[in-house]
């Protein structure tokens, strides 16, 4: 277990954590592809998975949000090799140590406090 897991909110860099502790690097992103299948099941939310590996998970509504507009999530599965601290980059088994997670989290909290909501 690594530093993040003292940051709040505890449940996103656990999270967070889990993720960063598997390896998936370009090319090779069937091992977290394989765990977020499990963590999305496990919630009980629908996952399907297209010829090229794409995953689509989808959640219902919160009970009360369900004439509301929904919201689309997108993101890559495989990790991006920068910085200096990479070890075995490009490679299953790519690690990286981010010392200044807690710094730009913050500034990212700062900036959203600030942000005028609509």
């Amino acid at each position: 277990m690594g530093p993040l897991l003292d940051l709040v909110p505890q449940v996103l860099w656990q999270l967070f954590d889990k993720i960063c502790s598997i390896p998936h690097p370009s090319k090779h992103e069937q091992q977290i592809s394989l765990w977020i299948k499990q963590w999305a099941k496990a919630l009980k939310l629908v996952v399907t998975e297209d010829s090229v590996g794409n995953l689509l998970i989808k959640k219902p509504a919160t009970m009360g949000m369900e004439e509301r507009k929904g919201v689309i999530l997108q993101a890559h599965m495989d990790m991006v090799s920068i910085g200096p601290t990479i070890k075995f980059p490009h490679s299953p088994d790519e690690k990286v140590e981010i010392s200044s997670v807690n710094h730009y989290w913050q500034l990212l909290v700062a900036i959203l406090a600030n942000t005028p909501k609509q």
